[in-house]
């Protein structure tokens, strides 16, 4: 398996002291388990999780292509599915899930499955507001993430 980051991740991880190769242990909870523990499918908009598939009686009702289709039921919210409040606990979450998923799906004869992970922490949100003018209390503020994974589109 292939790992490629870009700058701002390996800054991301160089404060938690998360090695290059993503190589760490951290305990997942409960309904993250859940959701890499679920059943892998395949369809006509490429890959996706049983439990966060779009039901069959949508399929096509969205006039969008296999990328846009794809992209609806292919990800899902760490943070929302997790108690963690920190920075840290919240980024050392996201990609050790990343990381299981991706391992699950190779471990599964899945080939050329791309995974994406974003992340945003309170300060990095703060930030991005003062930098576009945008006001939003402190108690507005929350950790953003989401994890998706989609094959090649050629």
């Amino acid at each position: 398996m292939e790992i490629v980051f870009n700058k701002e991740f390996e800054q991301l991880c160089q404060p938690f002291n998360i090695p290059v190769d993503l190589n760490f242990t951290y305990e997942i909870p409960g309904d993250i388990q859940k959701i890499l523990d679920d059943e892998i499918i395949s369809n006509a908009y490429g890959v996706s999780l049983k439990s966060i598939t779009i039901p069959s009686e949508f399929d096509g009702h969205y006039a969008l292509n296999q990328a846009q289709q794809e992209d609806l039921q292919n990800h899902f919210h760490v943070s929302s599915n997790s108690e963690k409040e920190t920075t840290e606990e919240a980024f050392r979450l996201g990609i050790i899930t990343l990381k299981k998923l991706a391992e699950r799906f190779v471990a599964s004869s899945y080939k050329d499955i791309h995974f994406w992970y974003y992340f945003q922490s309170k300060e990095m949100r703060r930030l991005w507001n003062k930098r576009h003018g945008f006001i939003e209390r402190d108690n507005e503020l929350f950790i953003s993430d989401r994890l998706s994974f989609y094959t090649e589109v050629v």
